[in-house]
């Protein structure tokens, strides 16, 4: 490809069927790992400290293990109810105080870290321990997961309005800056390709840290990937979404690919948008990696432009 050619459009191909659910357990469970890494709950909930009665019940290294071991491959017990329907999260924790002791032996011997292998020495006290710190960090959580539940209504209306109308992989690329959407697989932190295939795909909106998420791919007919909901305080979220190319792609993604009818400089948006050079360039980011822009260099001057598949999206989402 010659510099300055537009990129080769993808060929079209099926997605899968994708299903959005409130299963706030997922939340539990990431905020537990961010706390116990950082000693913080951030971005959702501004200075609110993992709880000291959650430090107090630890009473076998729980928080460490987590710590350590809480990316990478995990044990499918620290989710026991897959997340194909709503589940709340009294539910799960009444699981995991009955889950096998064997099985959850064997998921530890397995983890990926070997920071697991003390929880699997003594599977029945970590696991009602885990339990405990779950319930506690869910009282603490839940006024925070109800006063967002428009957050996630909203969520749940951006993947329905995507699937009708051909919107869906910019959806799925906007889940996570670790997870982007290619060729009917999630490609994970750029270097890990998980294949989708014929499962179902299952959304779980949640309240974690924007770098976060948790994926169970134990299951042969779906998928479930738990991911962060936008923030409350994001400018692009505070914008009212009155159609389906702002419901799908945000307010300003979409007045952006609007505005790139023709060829434009980042200081031309952000004056048309009134918005900072650095948000668009973030955006620009999002939107190329969706496929939906491209950027052209002209000597010291850089123009972003629409491509093909960025018209394609727009006019299927505006279609009545």
């Amino acid at each position: 490809m010659q510099a300055g050619d537009e990129p080769l459009m993808p060929t079209i191909r099926s997605h899968p069927k994708v299903s959005v659910v409130y299963s706030p357990h997922q939340s539990v469970f990431l905020q537990l790992v961010d706390g116990a890494r950082r000693s913080t709950i951030r971005h959702y909930c501004p200075g609110w400290r993992l709880p000291d009665a959650v430090v107090r019940a630890d009473r076998c290294g729980v928080l460490l293990t987590l710590a350590a071991g809480g990316r990478g491959t995990v044990p499918d017990a620290l989710v026991p109810i897959p997340a194909d329907r709503d589940v709340g999260a009294d539910e799960q924790i009444a699981a995991l105080l009955d889950y096998p002791t064997d099985e959850f032996r064997d998921q530890a011997l397995a983890a990926t870290s070997a920071a697991w292998r003390p929880a699997a020495d003594h599977p029945r006290l970590w696991l009602q321990t885990y339990a405990a710190l779950c319930k506690i960090t869910w009282d603490h959580l839940q006024p925070r997961w109800q006063a967002a539940r428009p957050i996630f209504d909203r969520a749940v209306e951006r993947a329905g309005v995507a699937s009708v109308r051909s919107g869906l992989d910019a959806v799925l690329d906007s889940l996570s800056p670790r997870i982007r959407y290619r060729h009917s697989d999630l490609l994970l932190n750029q270097e890990e390709t998980m294949p989708v295939g014929d499962r179902e795909l299952v959304l779980a909106p949640s309240i974690a840290p924007r770098d976060t998420y948790f994926i169970n791919d134990s299951d042969a007919t779906l998928l479930s990937v738990a991911y962060p909901v936008r923030s409350i305080q994001d400018r692009d979220d505070d914008l009212p979404l009155t159609d389906a190319p702002s419901l799908v792609l945000g307010s300003t993604r979409a007045s952006m690919l609007r505005f790139l009818h023709g060829p434009r400089t980042v200081g031309a948006i952000a004056t048309h948008l009134q918005i900072s050079p650095s948000a668009v360039s973030r955006h620009c980011d999002q939107l190329a990696s969706a496929g939906l822009i491209y950027r052209q260099r002209h000597g010291q001057r850089v123009e972003i432009i629409r491509t093909a598949a960025g018209t394609q999206l727009l006019d299927a989402l505006s279609s009545k």
